[in-house]
């Protein structure tokens, strides 16, 4: 599931500043290519081409210490064995750069660019109930980059 945050500004710029130590989070990068066209989107990783095919769900708002989150839990299943995309597309090359505490955290911080500029910037894990100890690394994550106490 994806959570972004909404009355908070995240400003990610200060993870690549020298305000901020970071040495003490994992970080890991990797480059994805997507692929839009009229029969659907595709997704090129690791030279693996995958068809996305998206379950879309309503998103949640909750408030969790005075700070508002969009939760949302929509998903894509990945067909393989794809072996060529049509012949009109549009490729967006996509950085996600992903932060976490430590290998076993939960709850991850994505930066998201393209080009180098910051496309977009939210919260990610994989457990199906936003419980109160990924609520409180969301916000540990939050202080860490806007100064916002917990």
């Amino acid at each position: 599931m994806k959570i972004y945050a909404l009355n908070i500004k995240i400003n990610p710029q200060n993870i690549f500043s020298n305000n901020i130590n970071t040495k003490d989070l994992c970080k890991t990068s990797n480059t994805c290519h997507y692929i839009y066209s009229d029969d659907g989107m595709f997704l090129l990783q690791n030279n693996q081409l995958y068809k996305l095919i998206p379950d879309d769900v309503p998103c949640d708002t909750i408030t969790f210490n005075n700070t508002d989150f969009i939760v949302d839990c929509s998903t894509y299943t990945f067909r393989k064995d794809i072996y060529n995309v049509p012949w009109a597309h549009i490729i967006q090359t996509i950085e996600k750069i992903e932060y976490k505490y430590s290998n076993s955290s939960l709850v991850s911080l994505i930066i998201e660019k393209n080009n180098g500029k910051i496309t977009d910037v939210y919260f990610e894990t994989m457990e199906k109930n936003l419980n109160i100890q990924l609520k409180n690394d969301i916000i540990k994550y939050l202080s860490l980059f806007n100064d916002i106490k917990q």
